[in-house]
């Protein structure tokens, strides 16, 4: 299953959901940034050493963007 239309930088623990939605079965999340702020918290959530160290999900996304409405 792929979650194909997250908002992570608003969770105050995105890789806690990322672990919960690996355990329902999500296999991919595209996390979708909709300006600067969320684009820079899911390059940041990408690199952490421990969501790379344990695979959290074992495939994350980014759809970095700008929402027209920003």
């Amino acid at each position: 299953m792929i979650d194909t239309h997250a908002h992570l930088y608003d969770l105050p623990d995105p890789l806690a959901a990322l672990r919960e939605a690996a355990a329902a079965g999500v296999t991919d999340v595209i996390a979708c940034g909709v300006d600067r702020g969320a684009n820079e918290k899911h390059l940041k959530i990408g690199t952490d050493p421990i969501f790379l160290k344990n695979r959290v999900c074992p495939y994350f996304h980014l759809a970095l963007g700008l929402h027209p409405g920003n």
